[in-house]
């Protein structure tokens, strides 16, 4: 009895393992957010943040990802309800996308309060200008990262995962 519940639980990070995996294959805005996670990562080493600035970006960026899988769960309920179109899953999904959207623009204002340091600017501008090599390397990861985001198109999105 206590093993296969052990594997219930084991196999649960399993199926929300695979939810990340989808969004990550299938949702160019959770790409996004994860490229622009990326970057924010690499450059708050520039600056001289608190423990609890750290805590908040962590949270802020959990938050955005999460409401983008809850908007593709709803999308993919909605879809599988109503196949053809319906004004109240239309609703659904607009709702939906809209709180992720009022999520990203929080995660904005949160970047902004924590981040926007004149100073600091021009400190990365001439780190920049300085250091050829991490500039190069920016530049790589923004060409990547444009890949990733809109170049990847999967187009079956009824991928059947047998968890």
């Amino acid at each position: 009895m206590r093993s296969n519940s052990l594997t219930k639980f084991l196999k649960s990070f399993v199926y929300a393992f695979n939810g990340i995996k989808y969004c990550i294959l299938f949702e160019r805005n959770f790409r996004f957010d994860i490229i622009v996670m990326t970057f924010v990562l690499i450059f708050k080493r520039f600056y001289e943040l608190t423990d609890i600035e750290n805590i908040i970006i962590i949270i802020t960026f959990a938050l955005v990802l999460s409401a983008e899988a809850m908007n593709t769960a709803v999308e993919a309920v909605v879809d599988l309800a109503s196949p053809k179109y319906l004004r109240l899953a239309k609703i659904a999904k607009d709702t939906a996308a809209g709180s992720v959207l009022i999520k990203a623009i929080c995660a904005v204002f949160v970047g902004i309060y924590i981040f926007w340091d004149v100073q600091v600017f021009k400190e990365i501008a001439l780190y920049f200008r300085n250091n050829i090599i991490f500039s190069v390397s920016i530049l790589l990861l923004i060409l990547i990262s444009y890949i990733f985001v809109f170049k990847i198109n999967i187009n079956n999105k009824d991928v059947d995962n047998d968890n």
